[in-house]
């Protein structure tokens, strides 16, 4: 990884490492993915303006969000069942972002439980709230999410229903029990599989949560 110096350099680390139907989940989107790749080319856009013989001997990039001060105005989105890619998943990206000093948003499905994400957290952390289809569990969670000291909720509202994910629905990710496909992709990358193994991630208890979520 040291090696690697742009997106597209650890875009390559991963799809080495990672079995098909995994960097197909991490990476692709919904249906003819149209929205990915407009949010790709919205990106492209975005340039540098240079200012030419400015002082820049003193630079500050910090801001404040809610009356919290962040080294810069960046936070770290919440990633459902990271930890397919990775068994250190959430508890790797919060450090990260606590040593950068910036917020890290934790998922609803993620891997790890809310509670072990922030004690082993020193930085800002953000909840990302999937309601529950049954509302008299919300008061529960978000008693949880704040006794954890999460300092913020962000209420997902335009997952009514799970996306049309046709890279997933091709490599039988949501098989149960899993697809032979699967299997053989996983077994095709020892490293990938090993770290899986040991993280003892039972990825279709999240997929099935999802399902139920939703009414998929």
């Amino acid at each position: 990884m040291q090696d690697a110096i742009n997106v597209e350099d650890f875009r390559e680390l991963a799809r080495r490492r990672l079995p098909r139907a995994v960097f197909d989940a991490m990476e692709g989107g919904a249906g003819d993915e149209v929205s990915l790749r407009r949010n790709r080319t919205a990106f492209d856009r975005i340039e540098f303006r240079p200012r030419p013989l400015a002082d820049v001997a003193t630079r500050d990039l910090s801001t404040t969000v809610f009356g919290e001060r962040l080294s810069m105005p960046i936070m770290l989105a919440p990633t459902g069942a990271g930890r397919l890619a990775r068994s250190s998943a959430e508890i790797a990206v919060a450090r990260a972002a606590a040593r950068a000093d910036i917020v890290y948003m934790q998922s609803t499905v993620a891997a790890f439980p809310l509670e072990d994400v922030a004690a082993r957290s020193t930085g800002t952390l953000w909840y990302q709230l999937y309601l529950p289809p049954n509302r008299a569990e919300v008061g529960n969670l978000v008693r949880r999410i704040a006794a954890a000291g999460y300092r913020a909720l962000a209420i997902t509202i335009d997952t009514p229903v799970l996306g049309n994910r046709e890279r997933d629905t091709r490599n039988k990710l949501m098989s149960r029990p899993p697809h032979p496909k699967m299997l053989l992709q996983g077994a095709s990358k020892p490293a990938w599989a090993t770290d899986f193994i040991r993280g003892k991630f039972d990825f279709m208890r999240k997929f099935d949560f999802m399902r139920g979520q939703f009414g998929a």
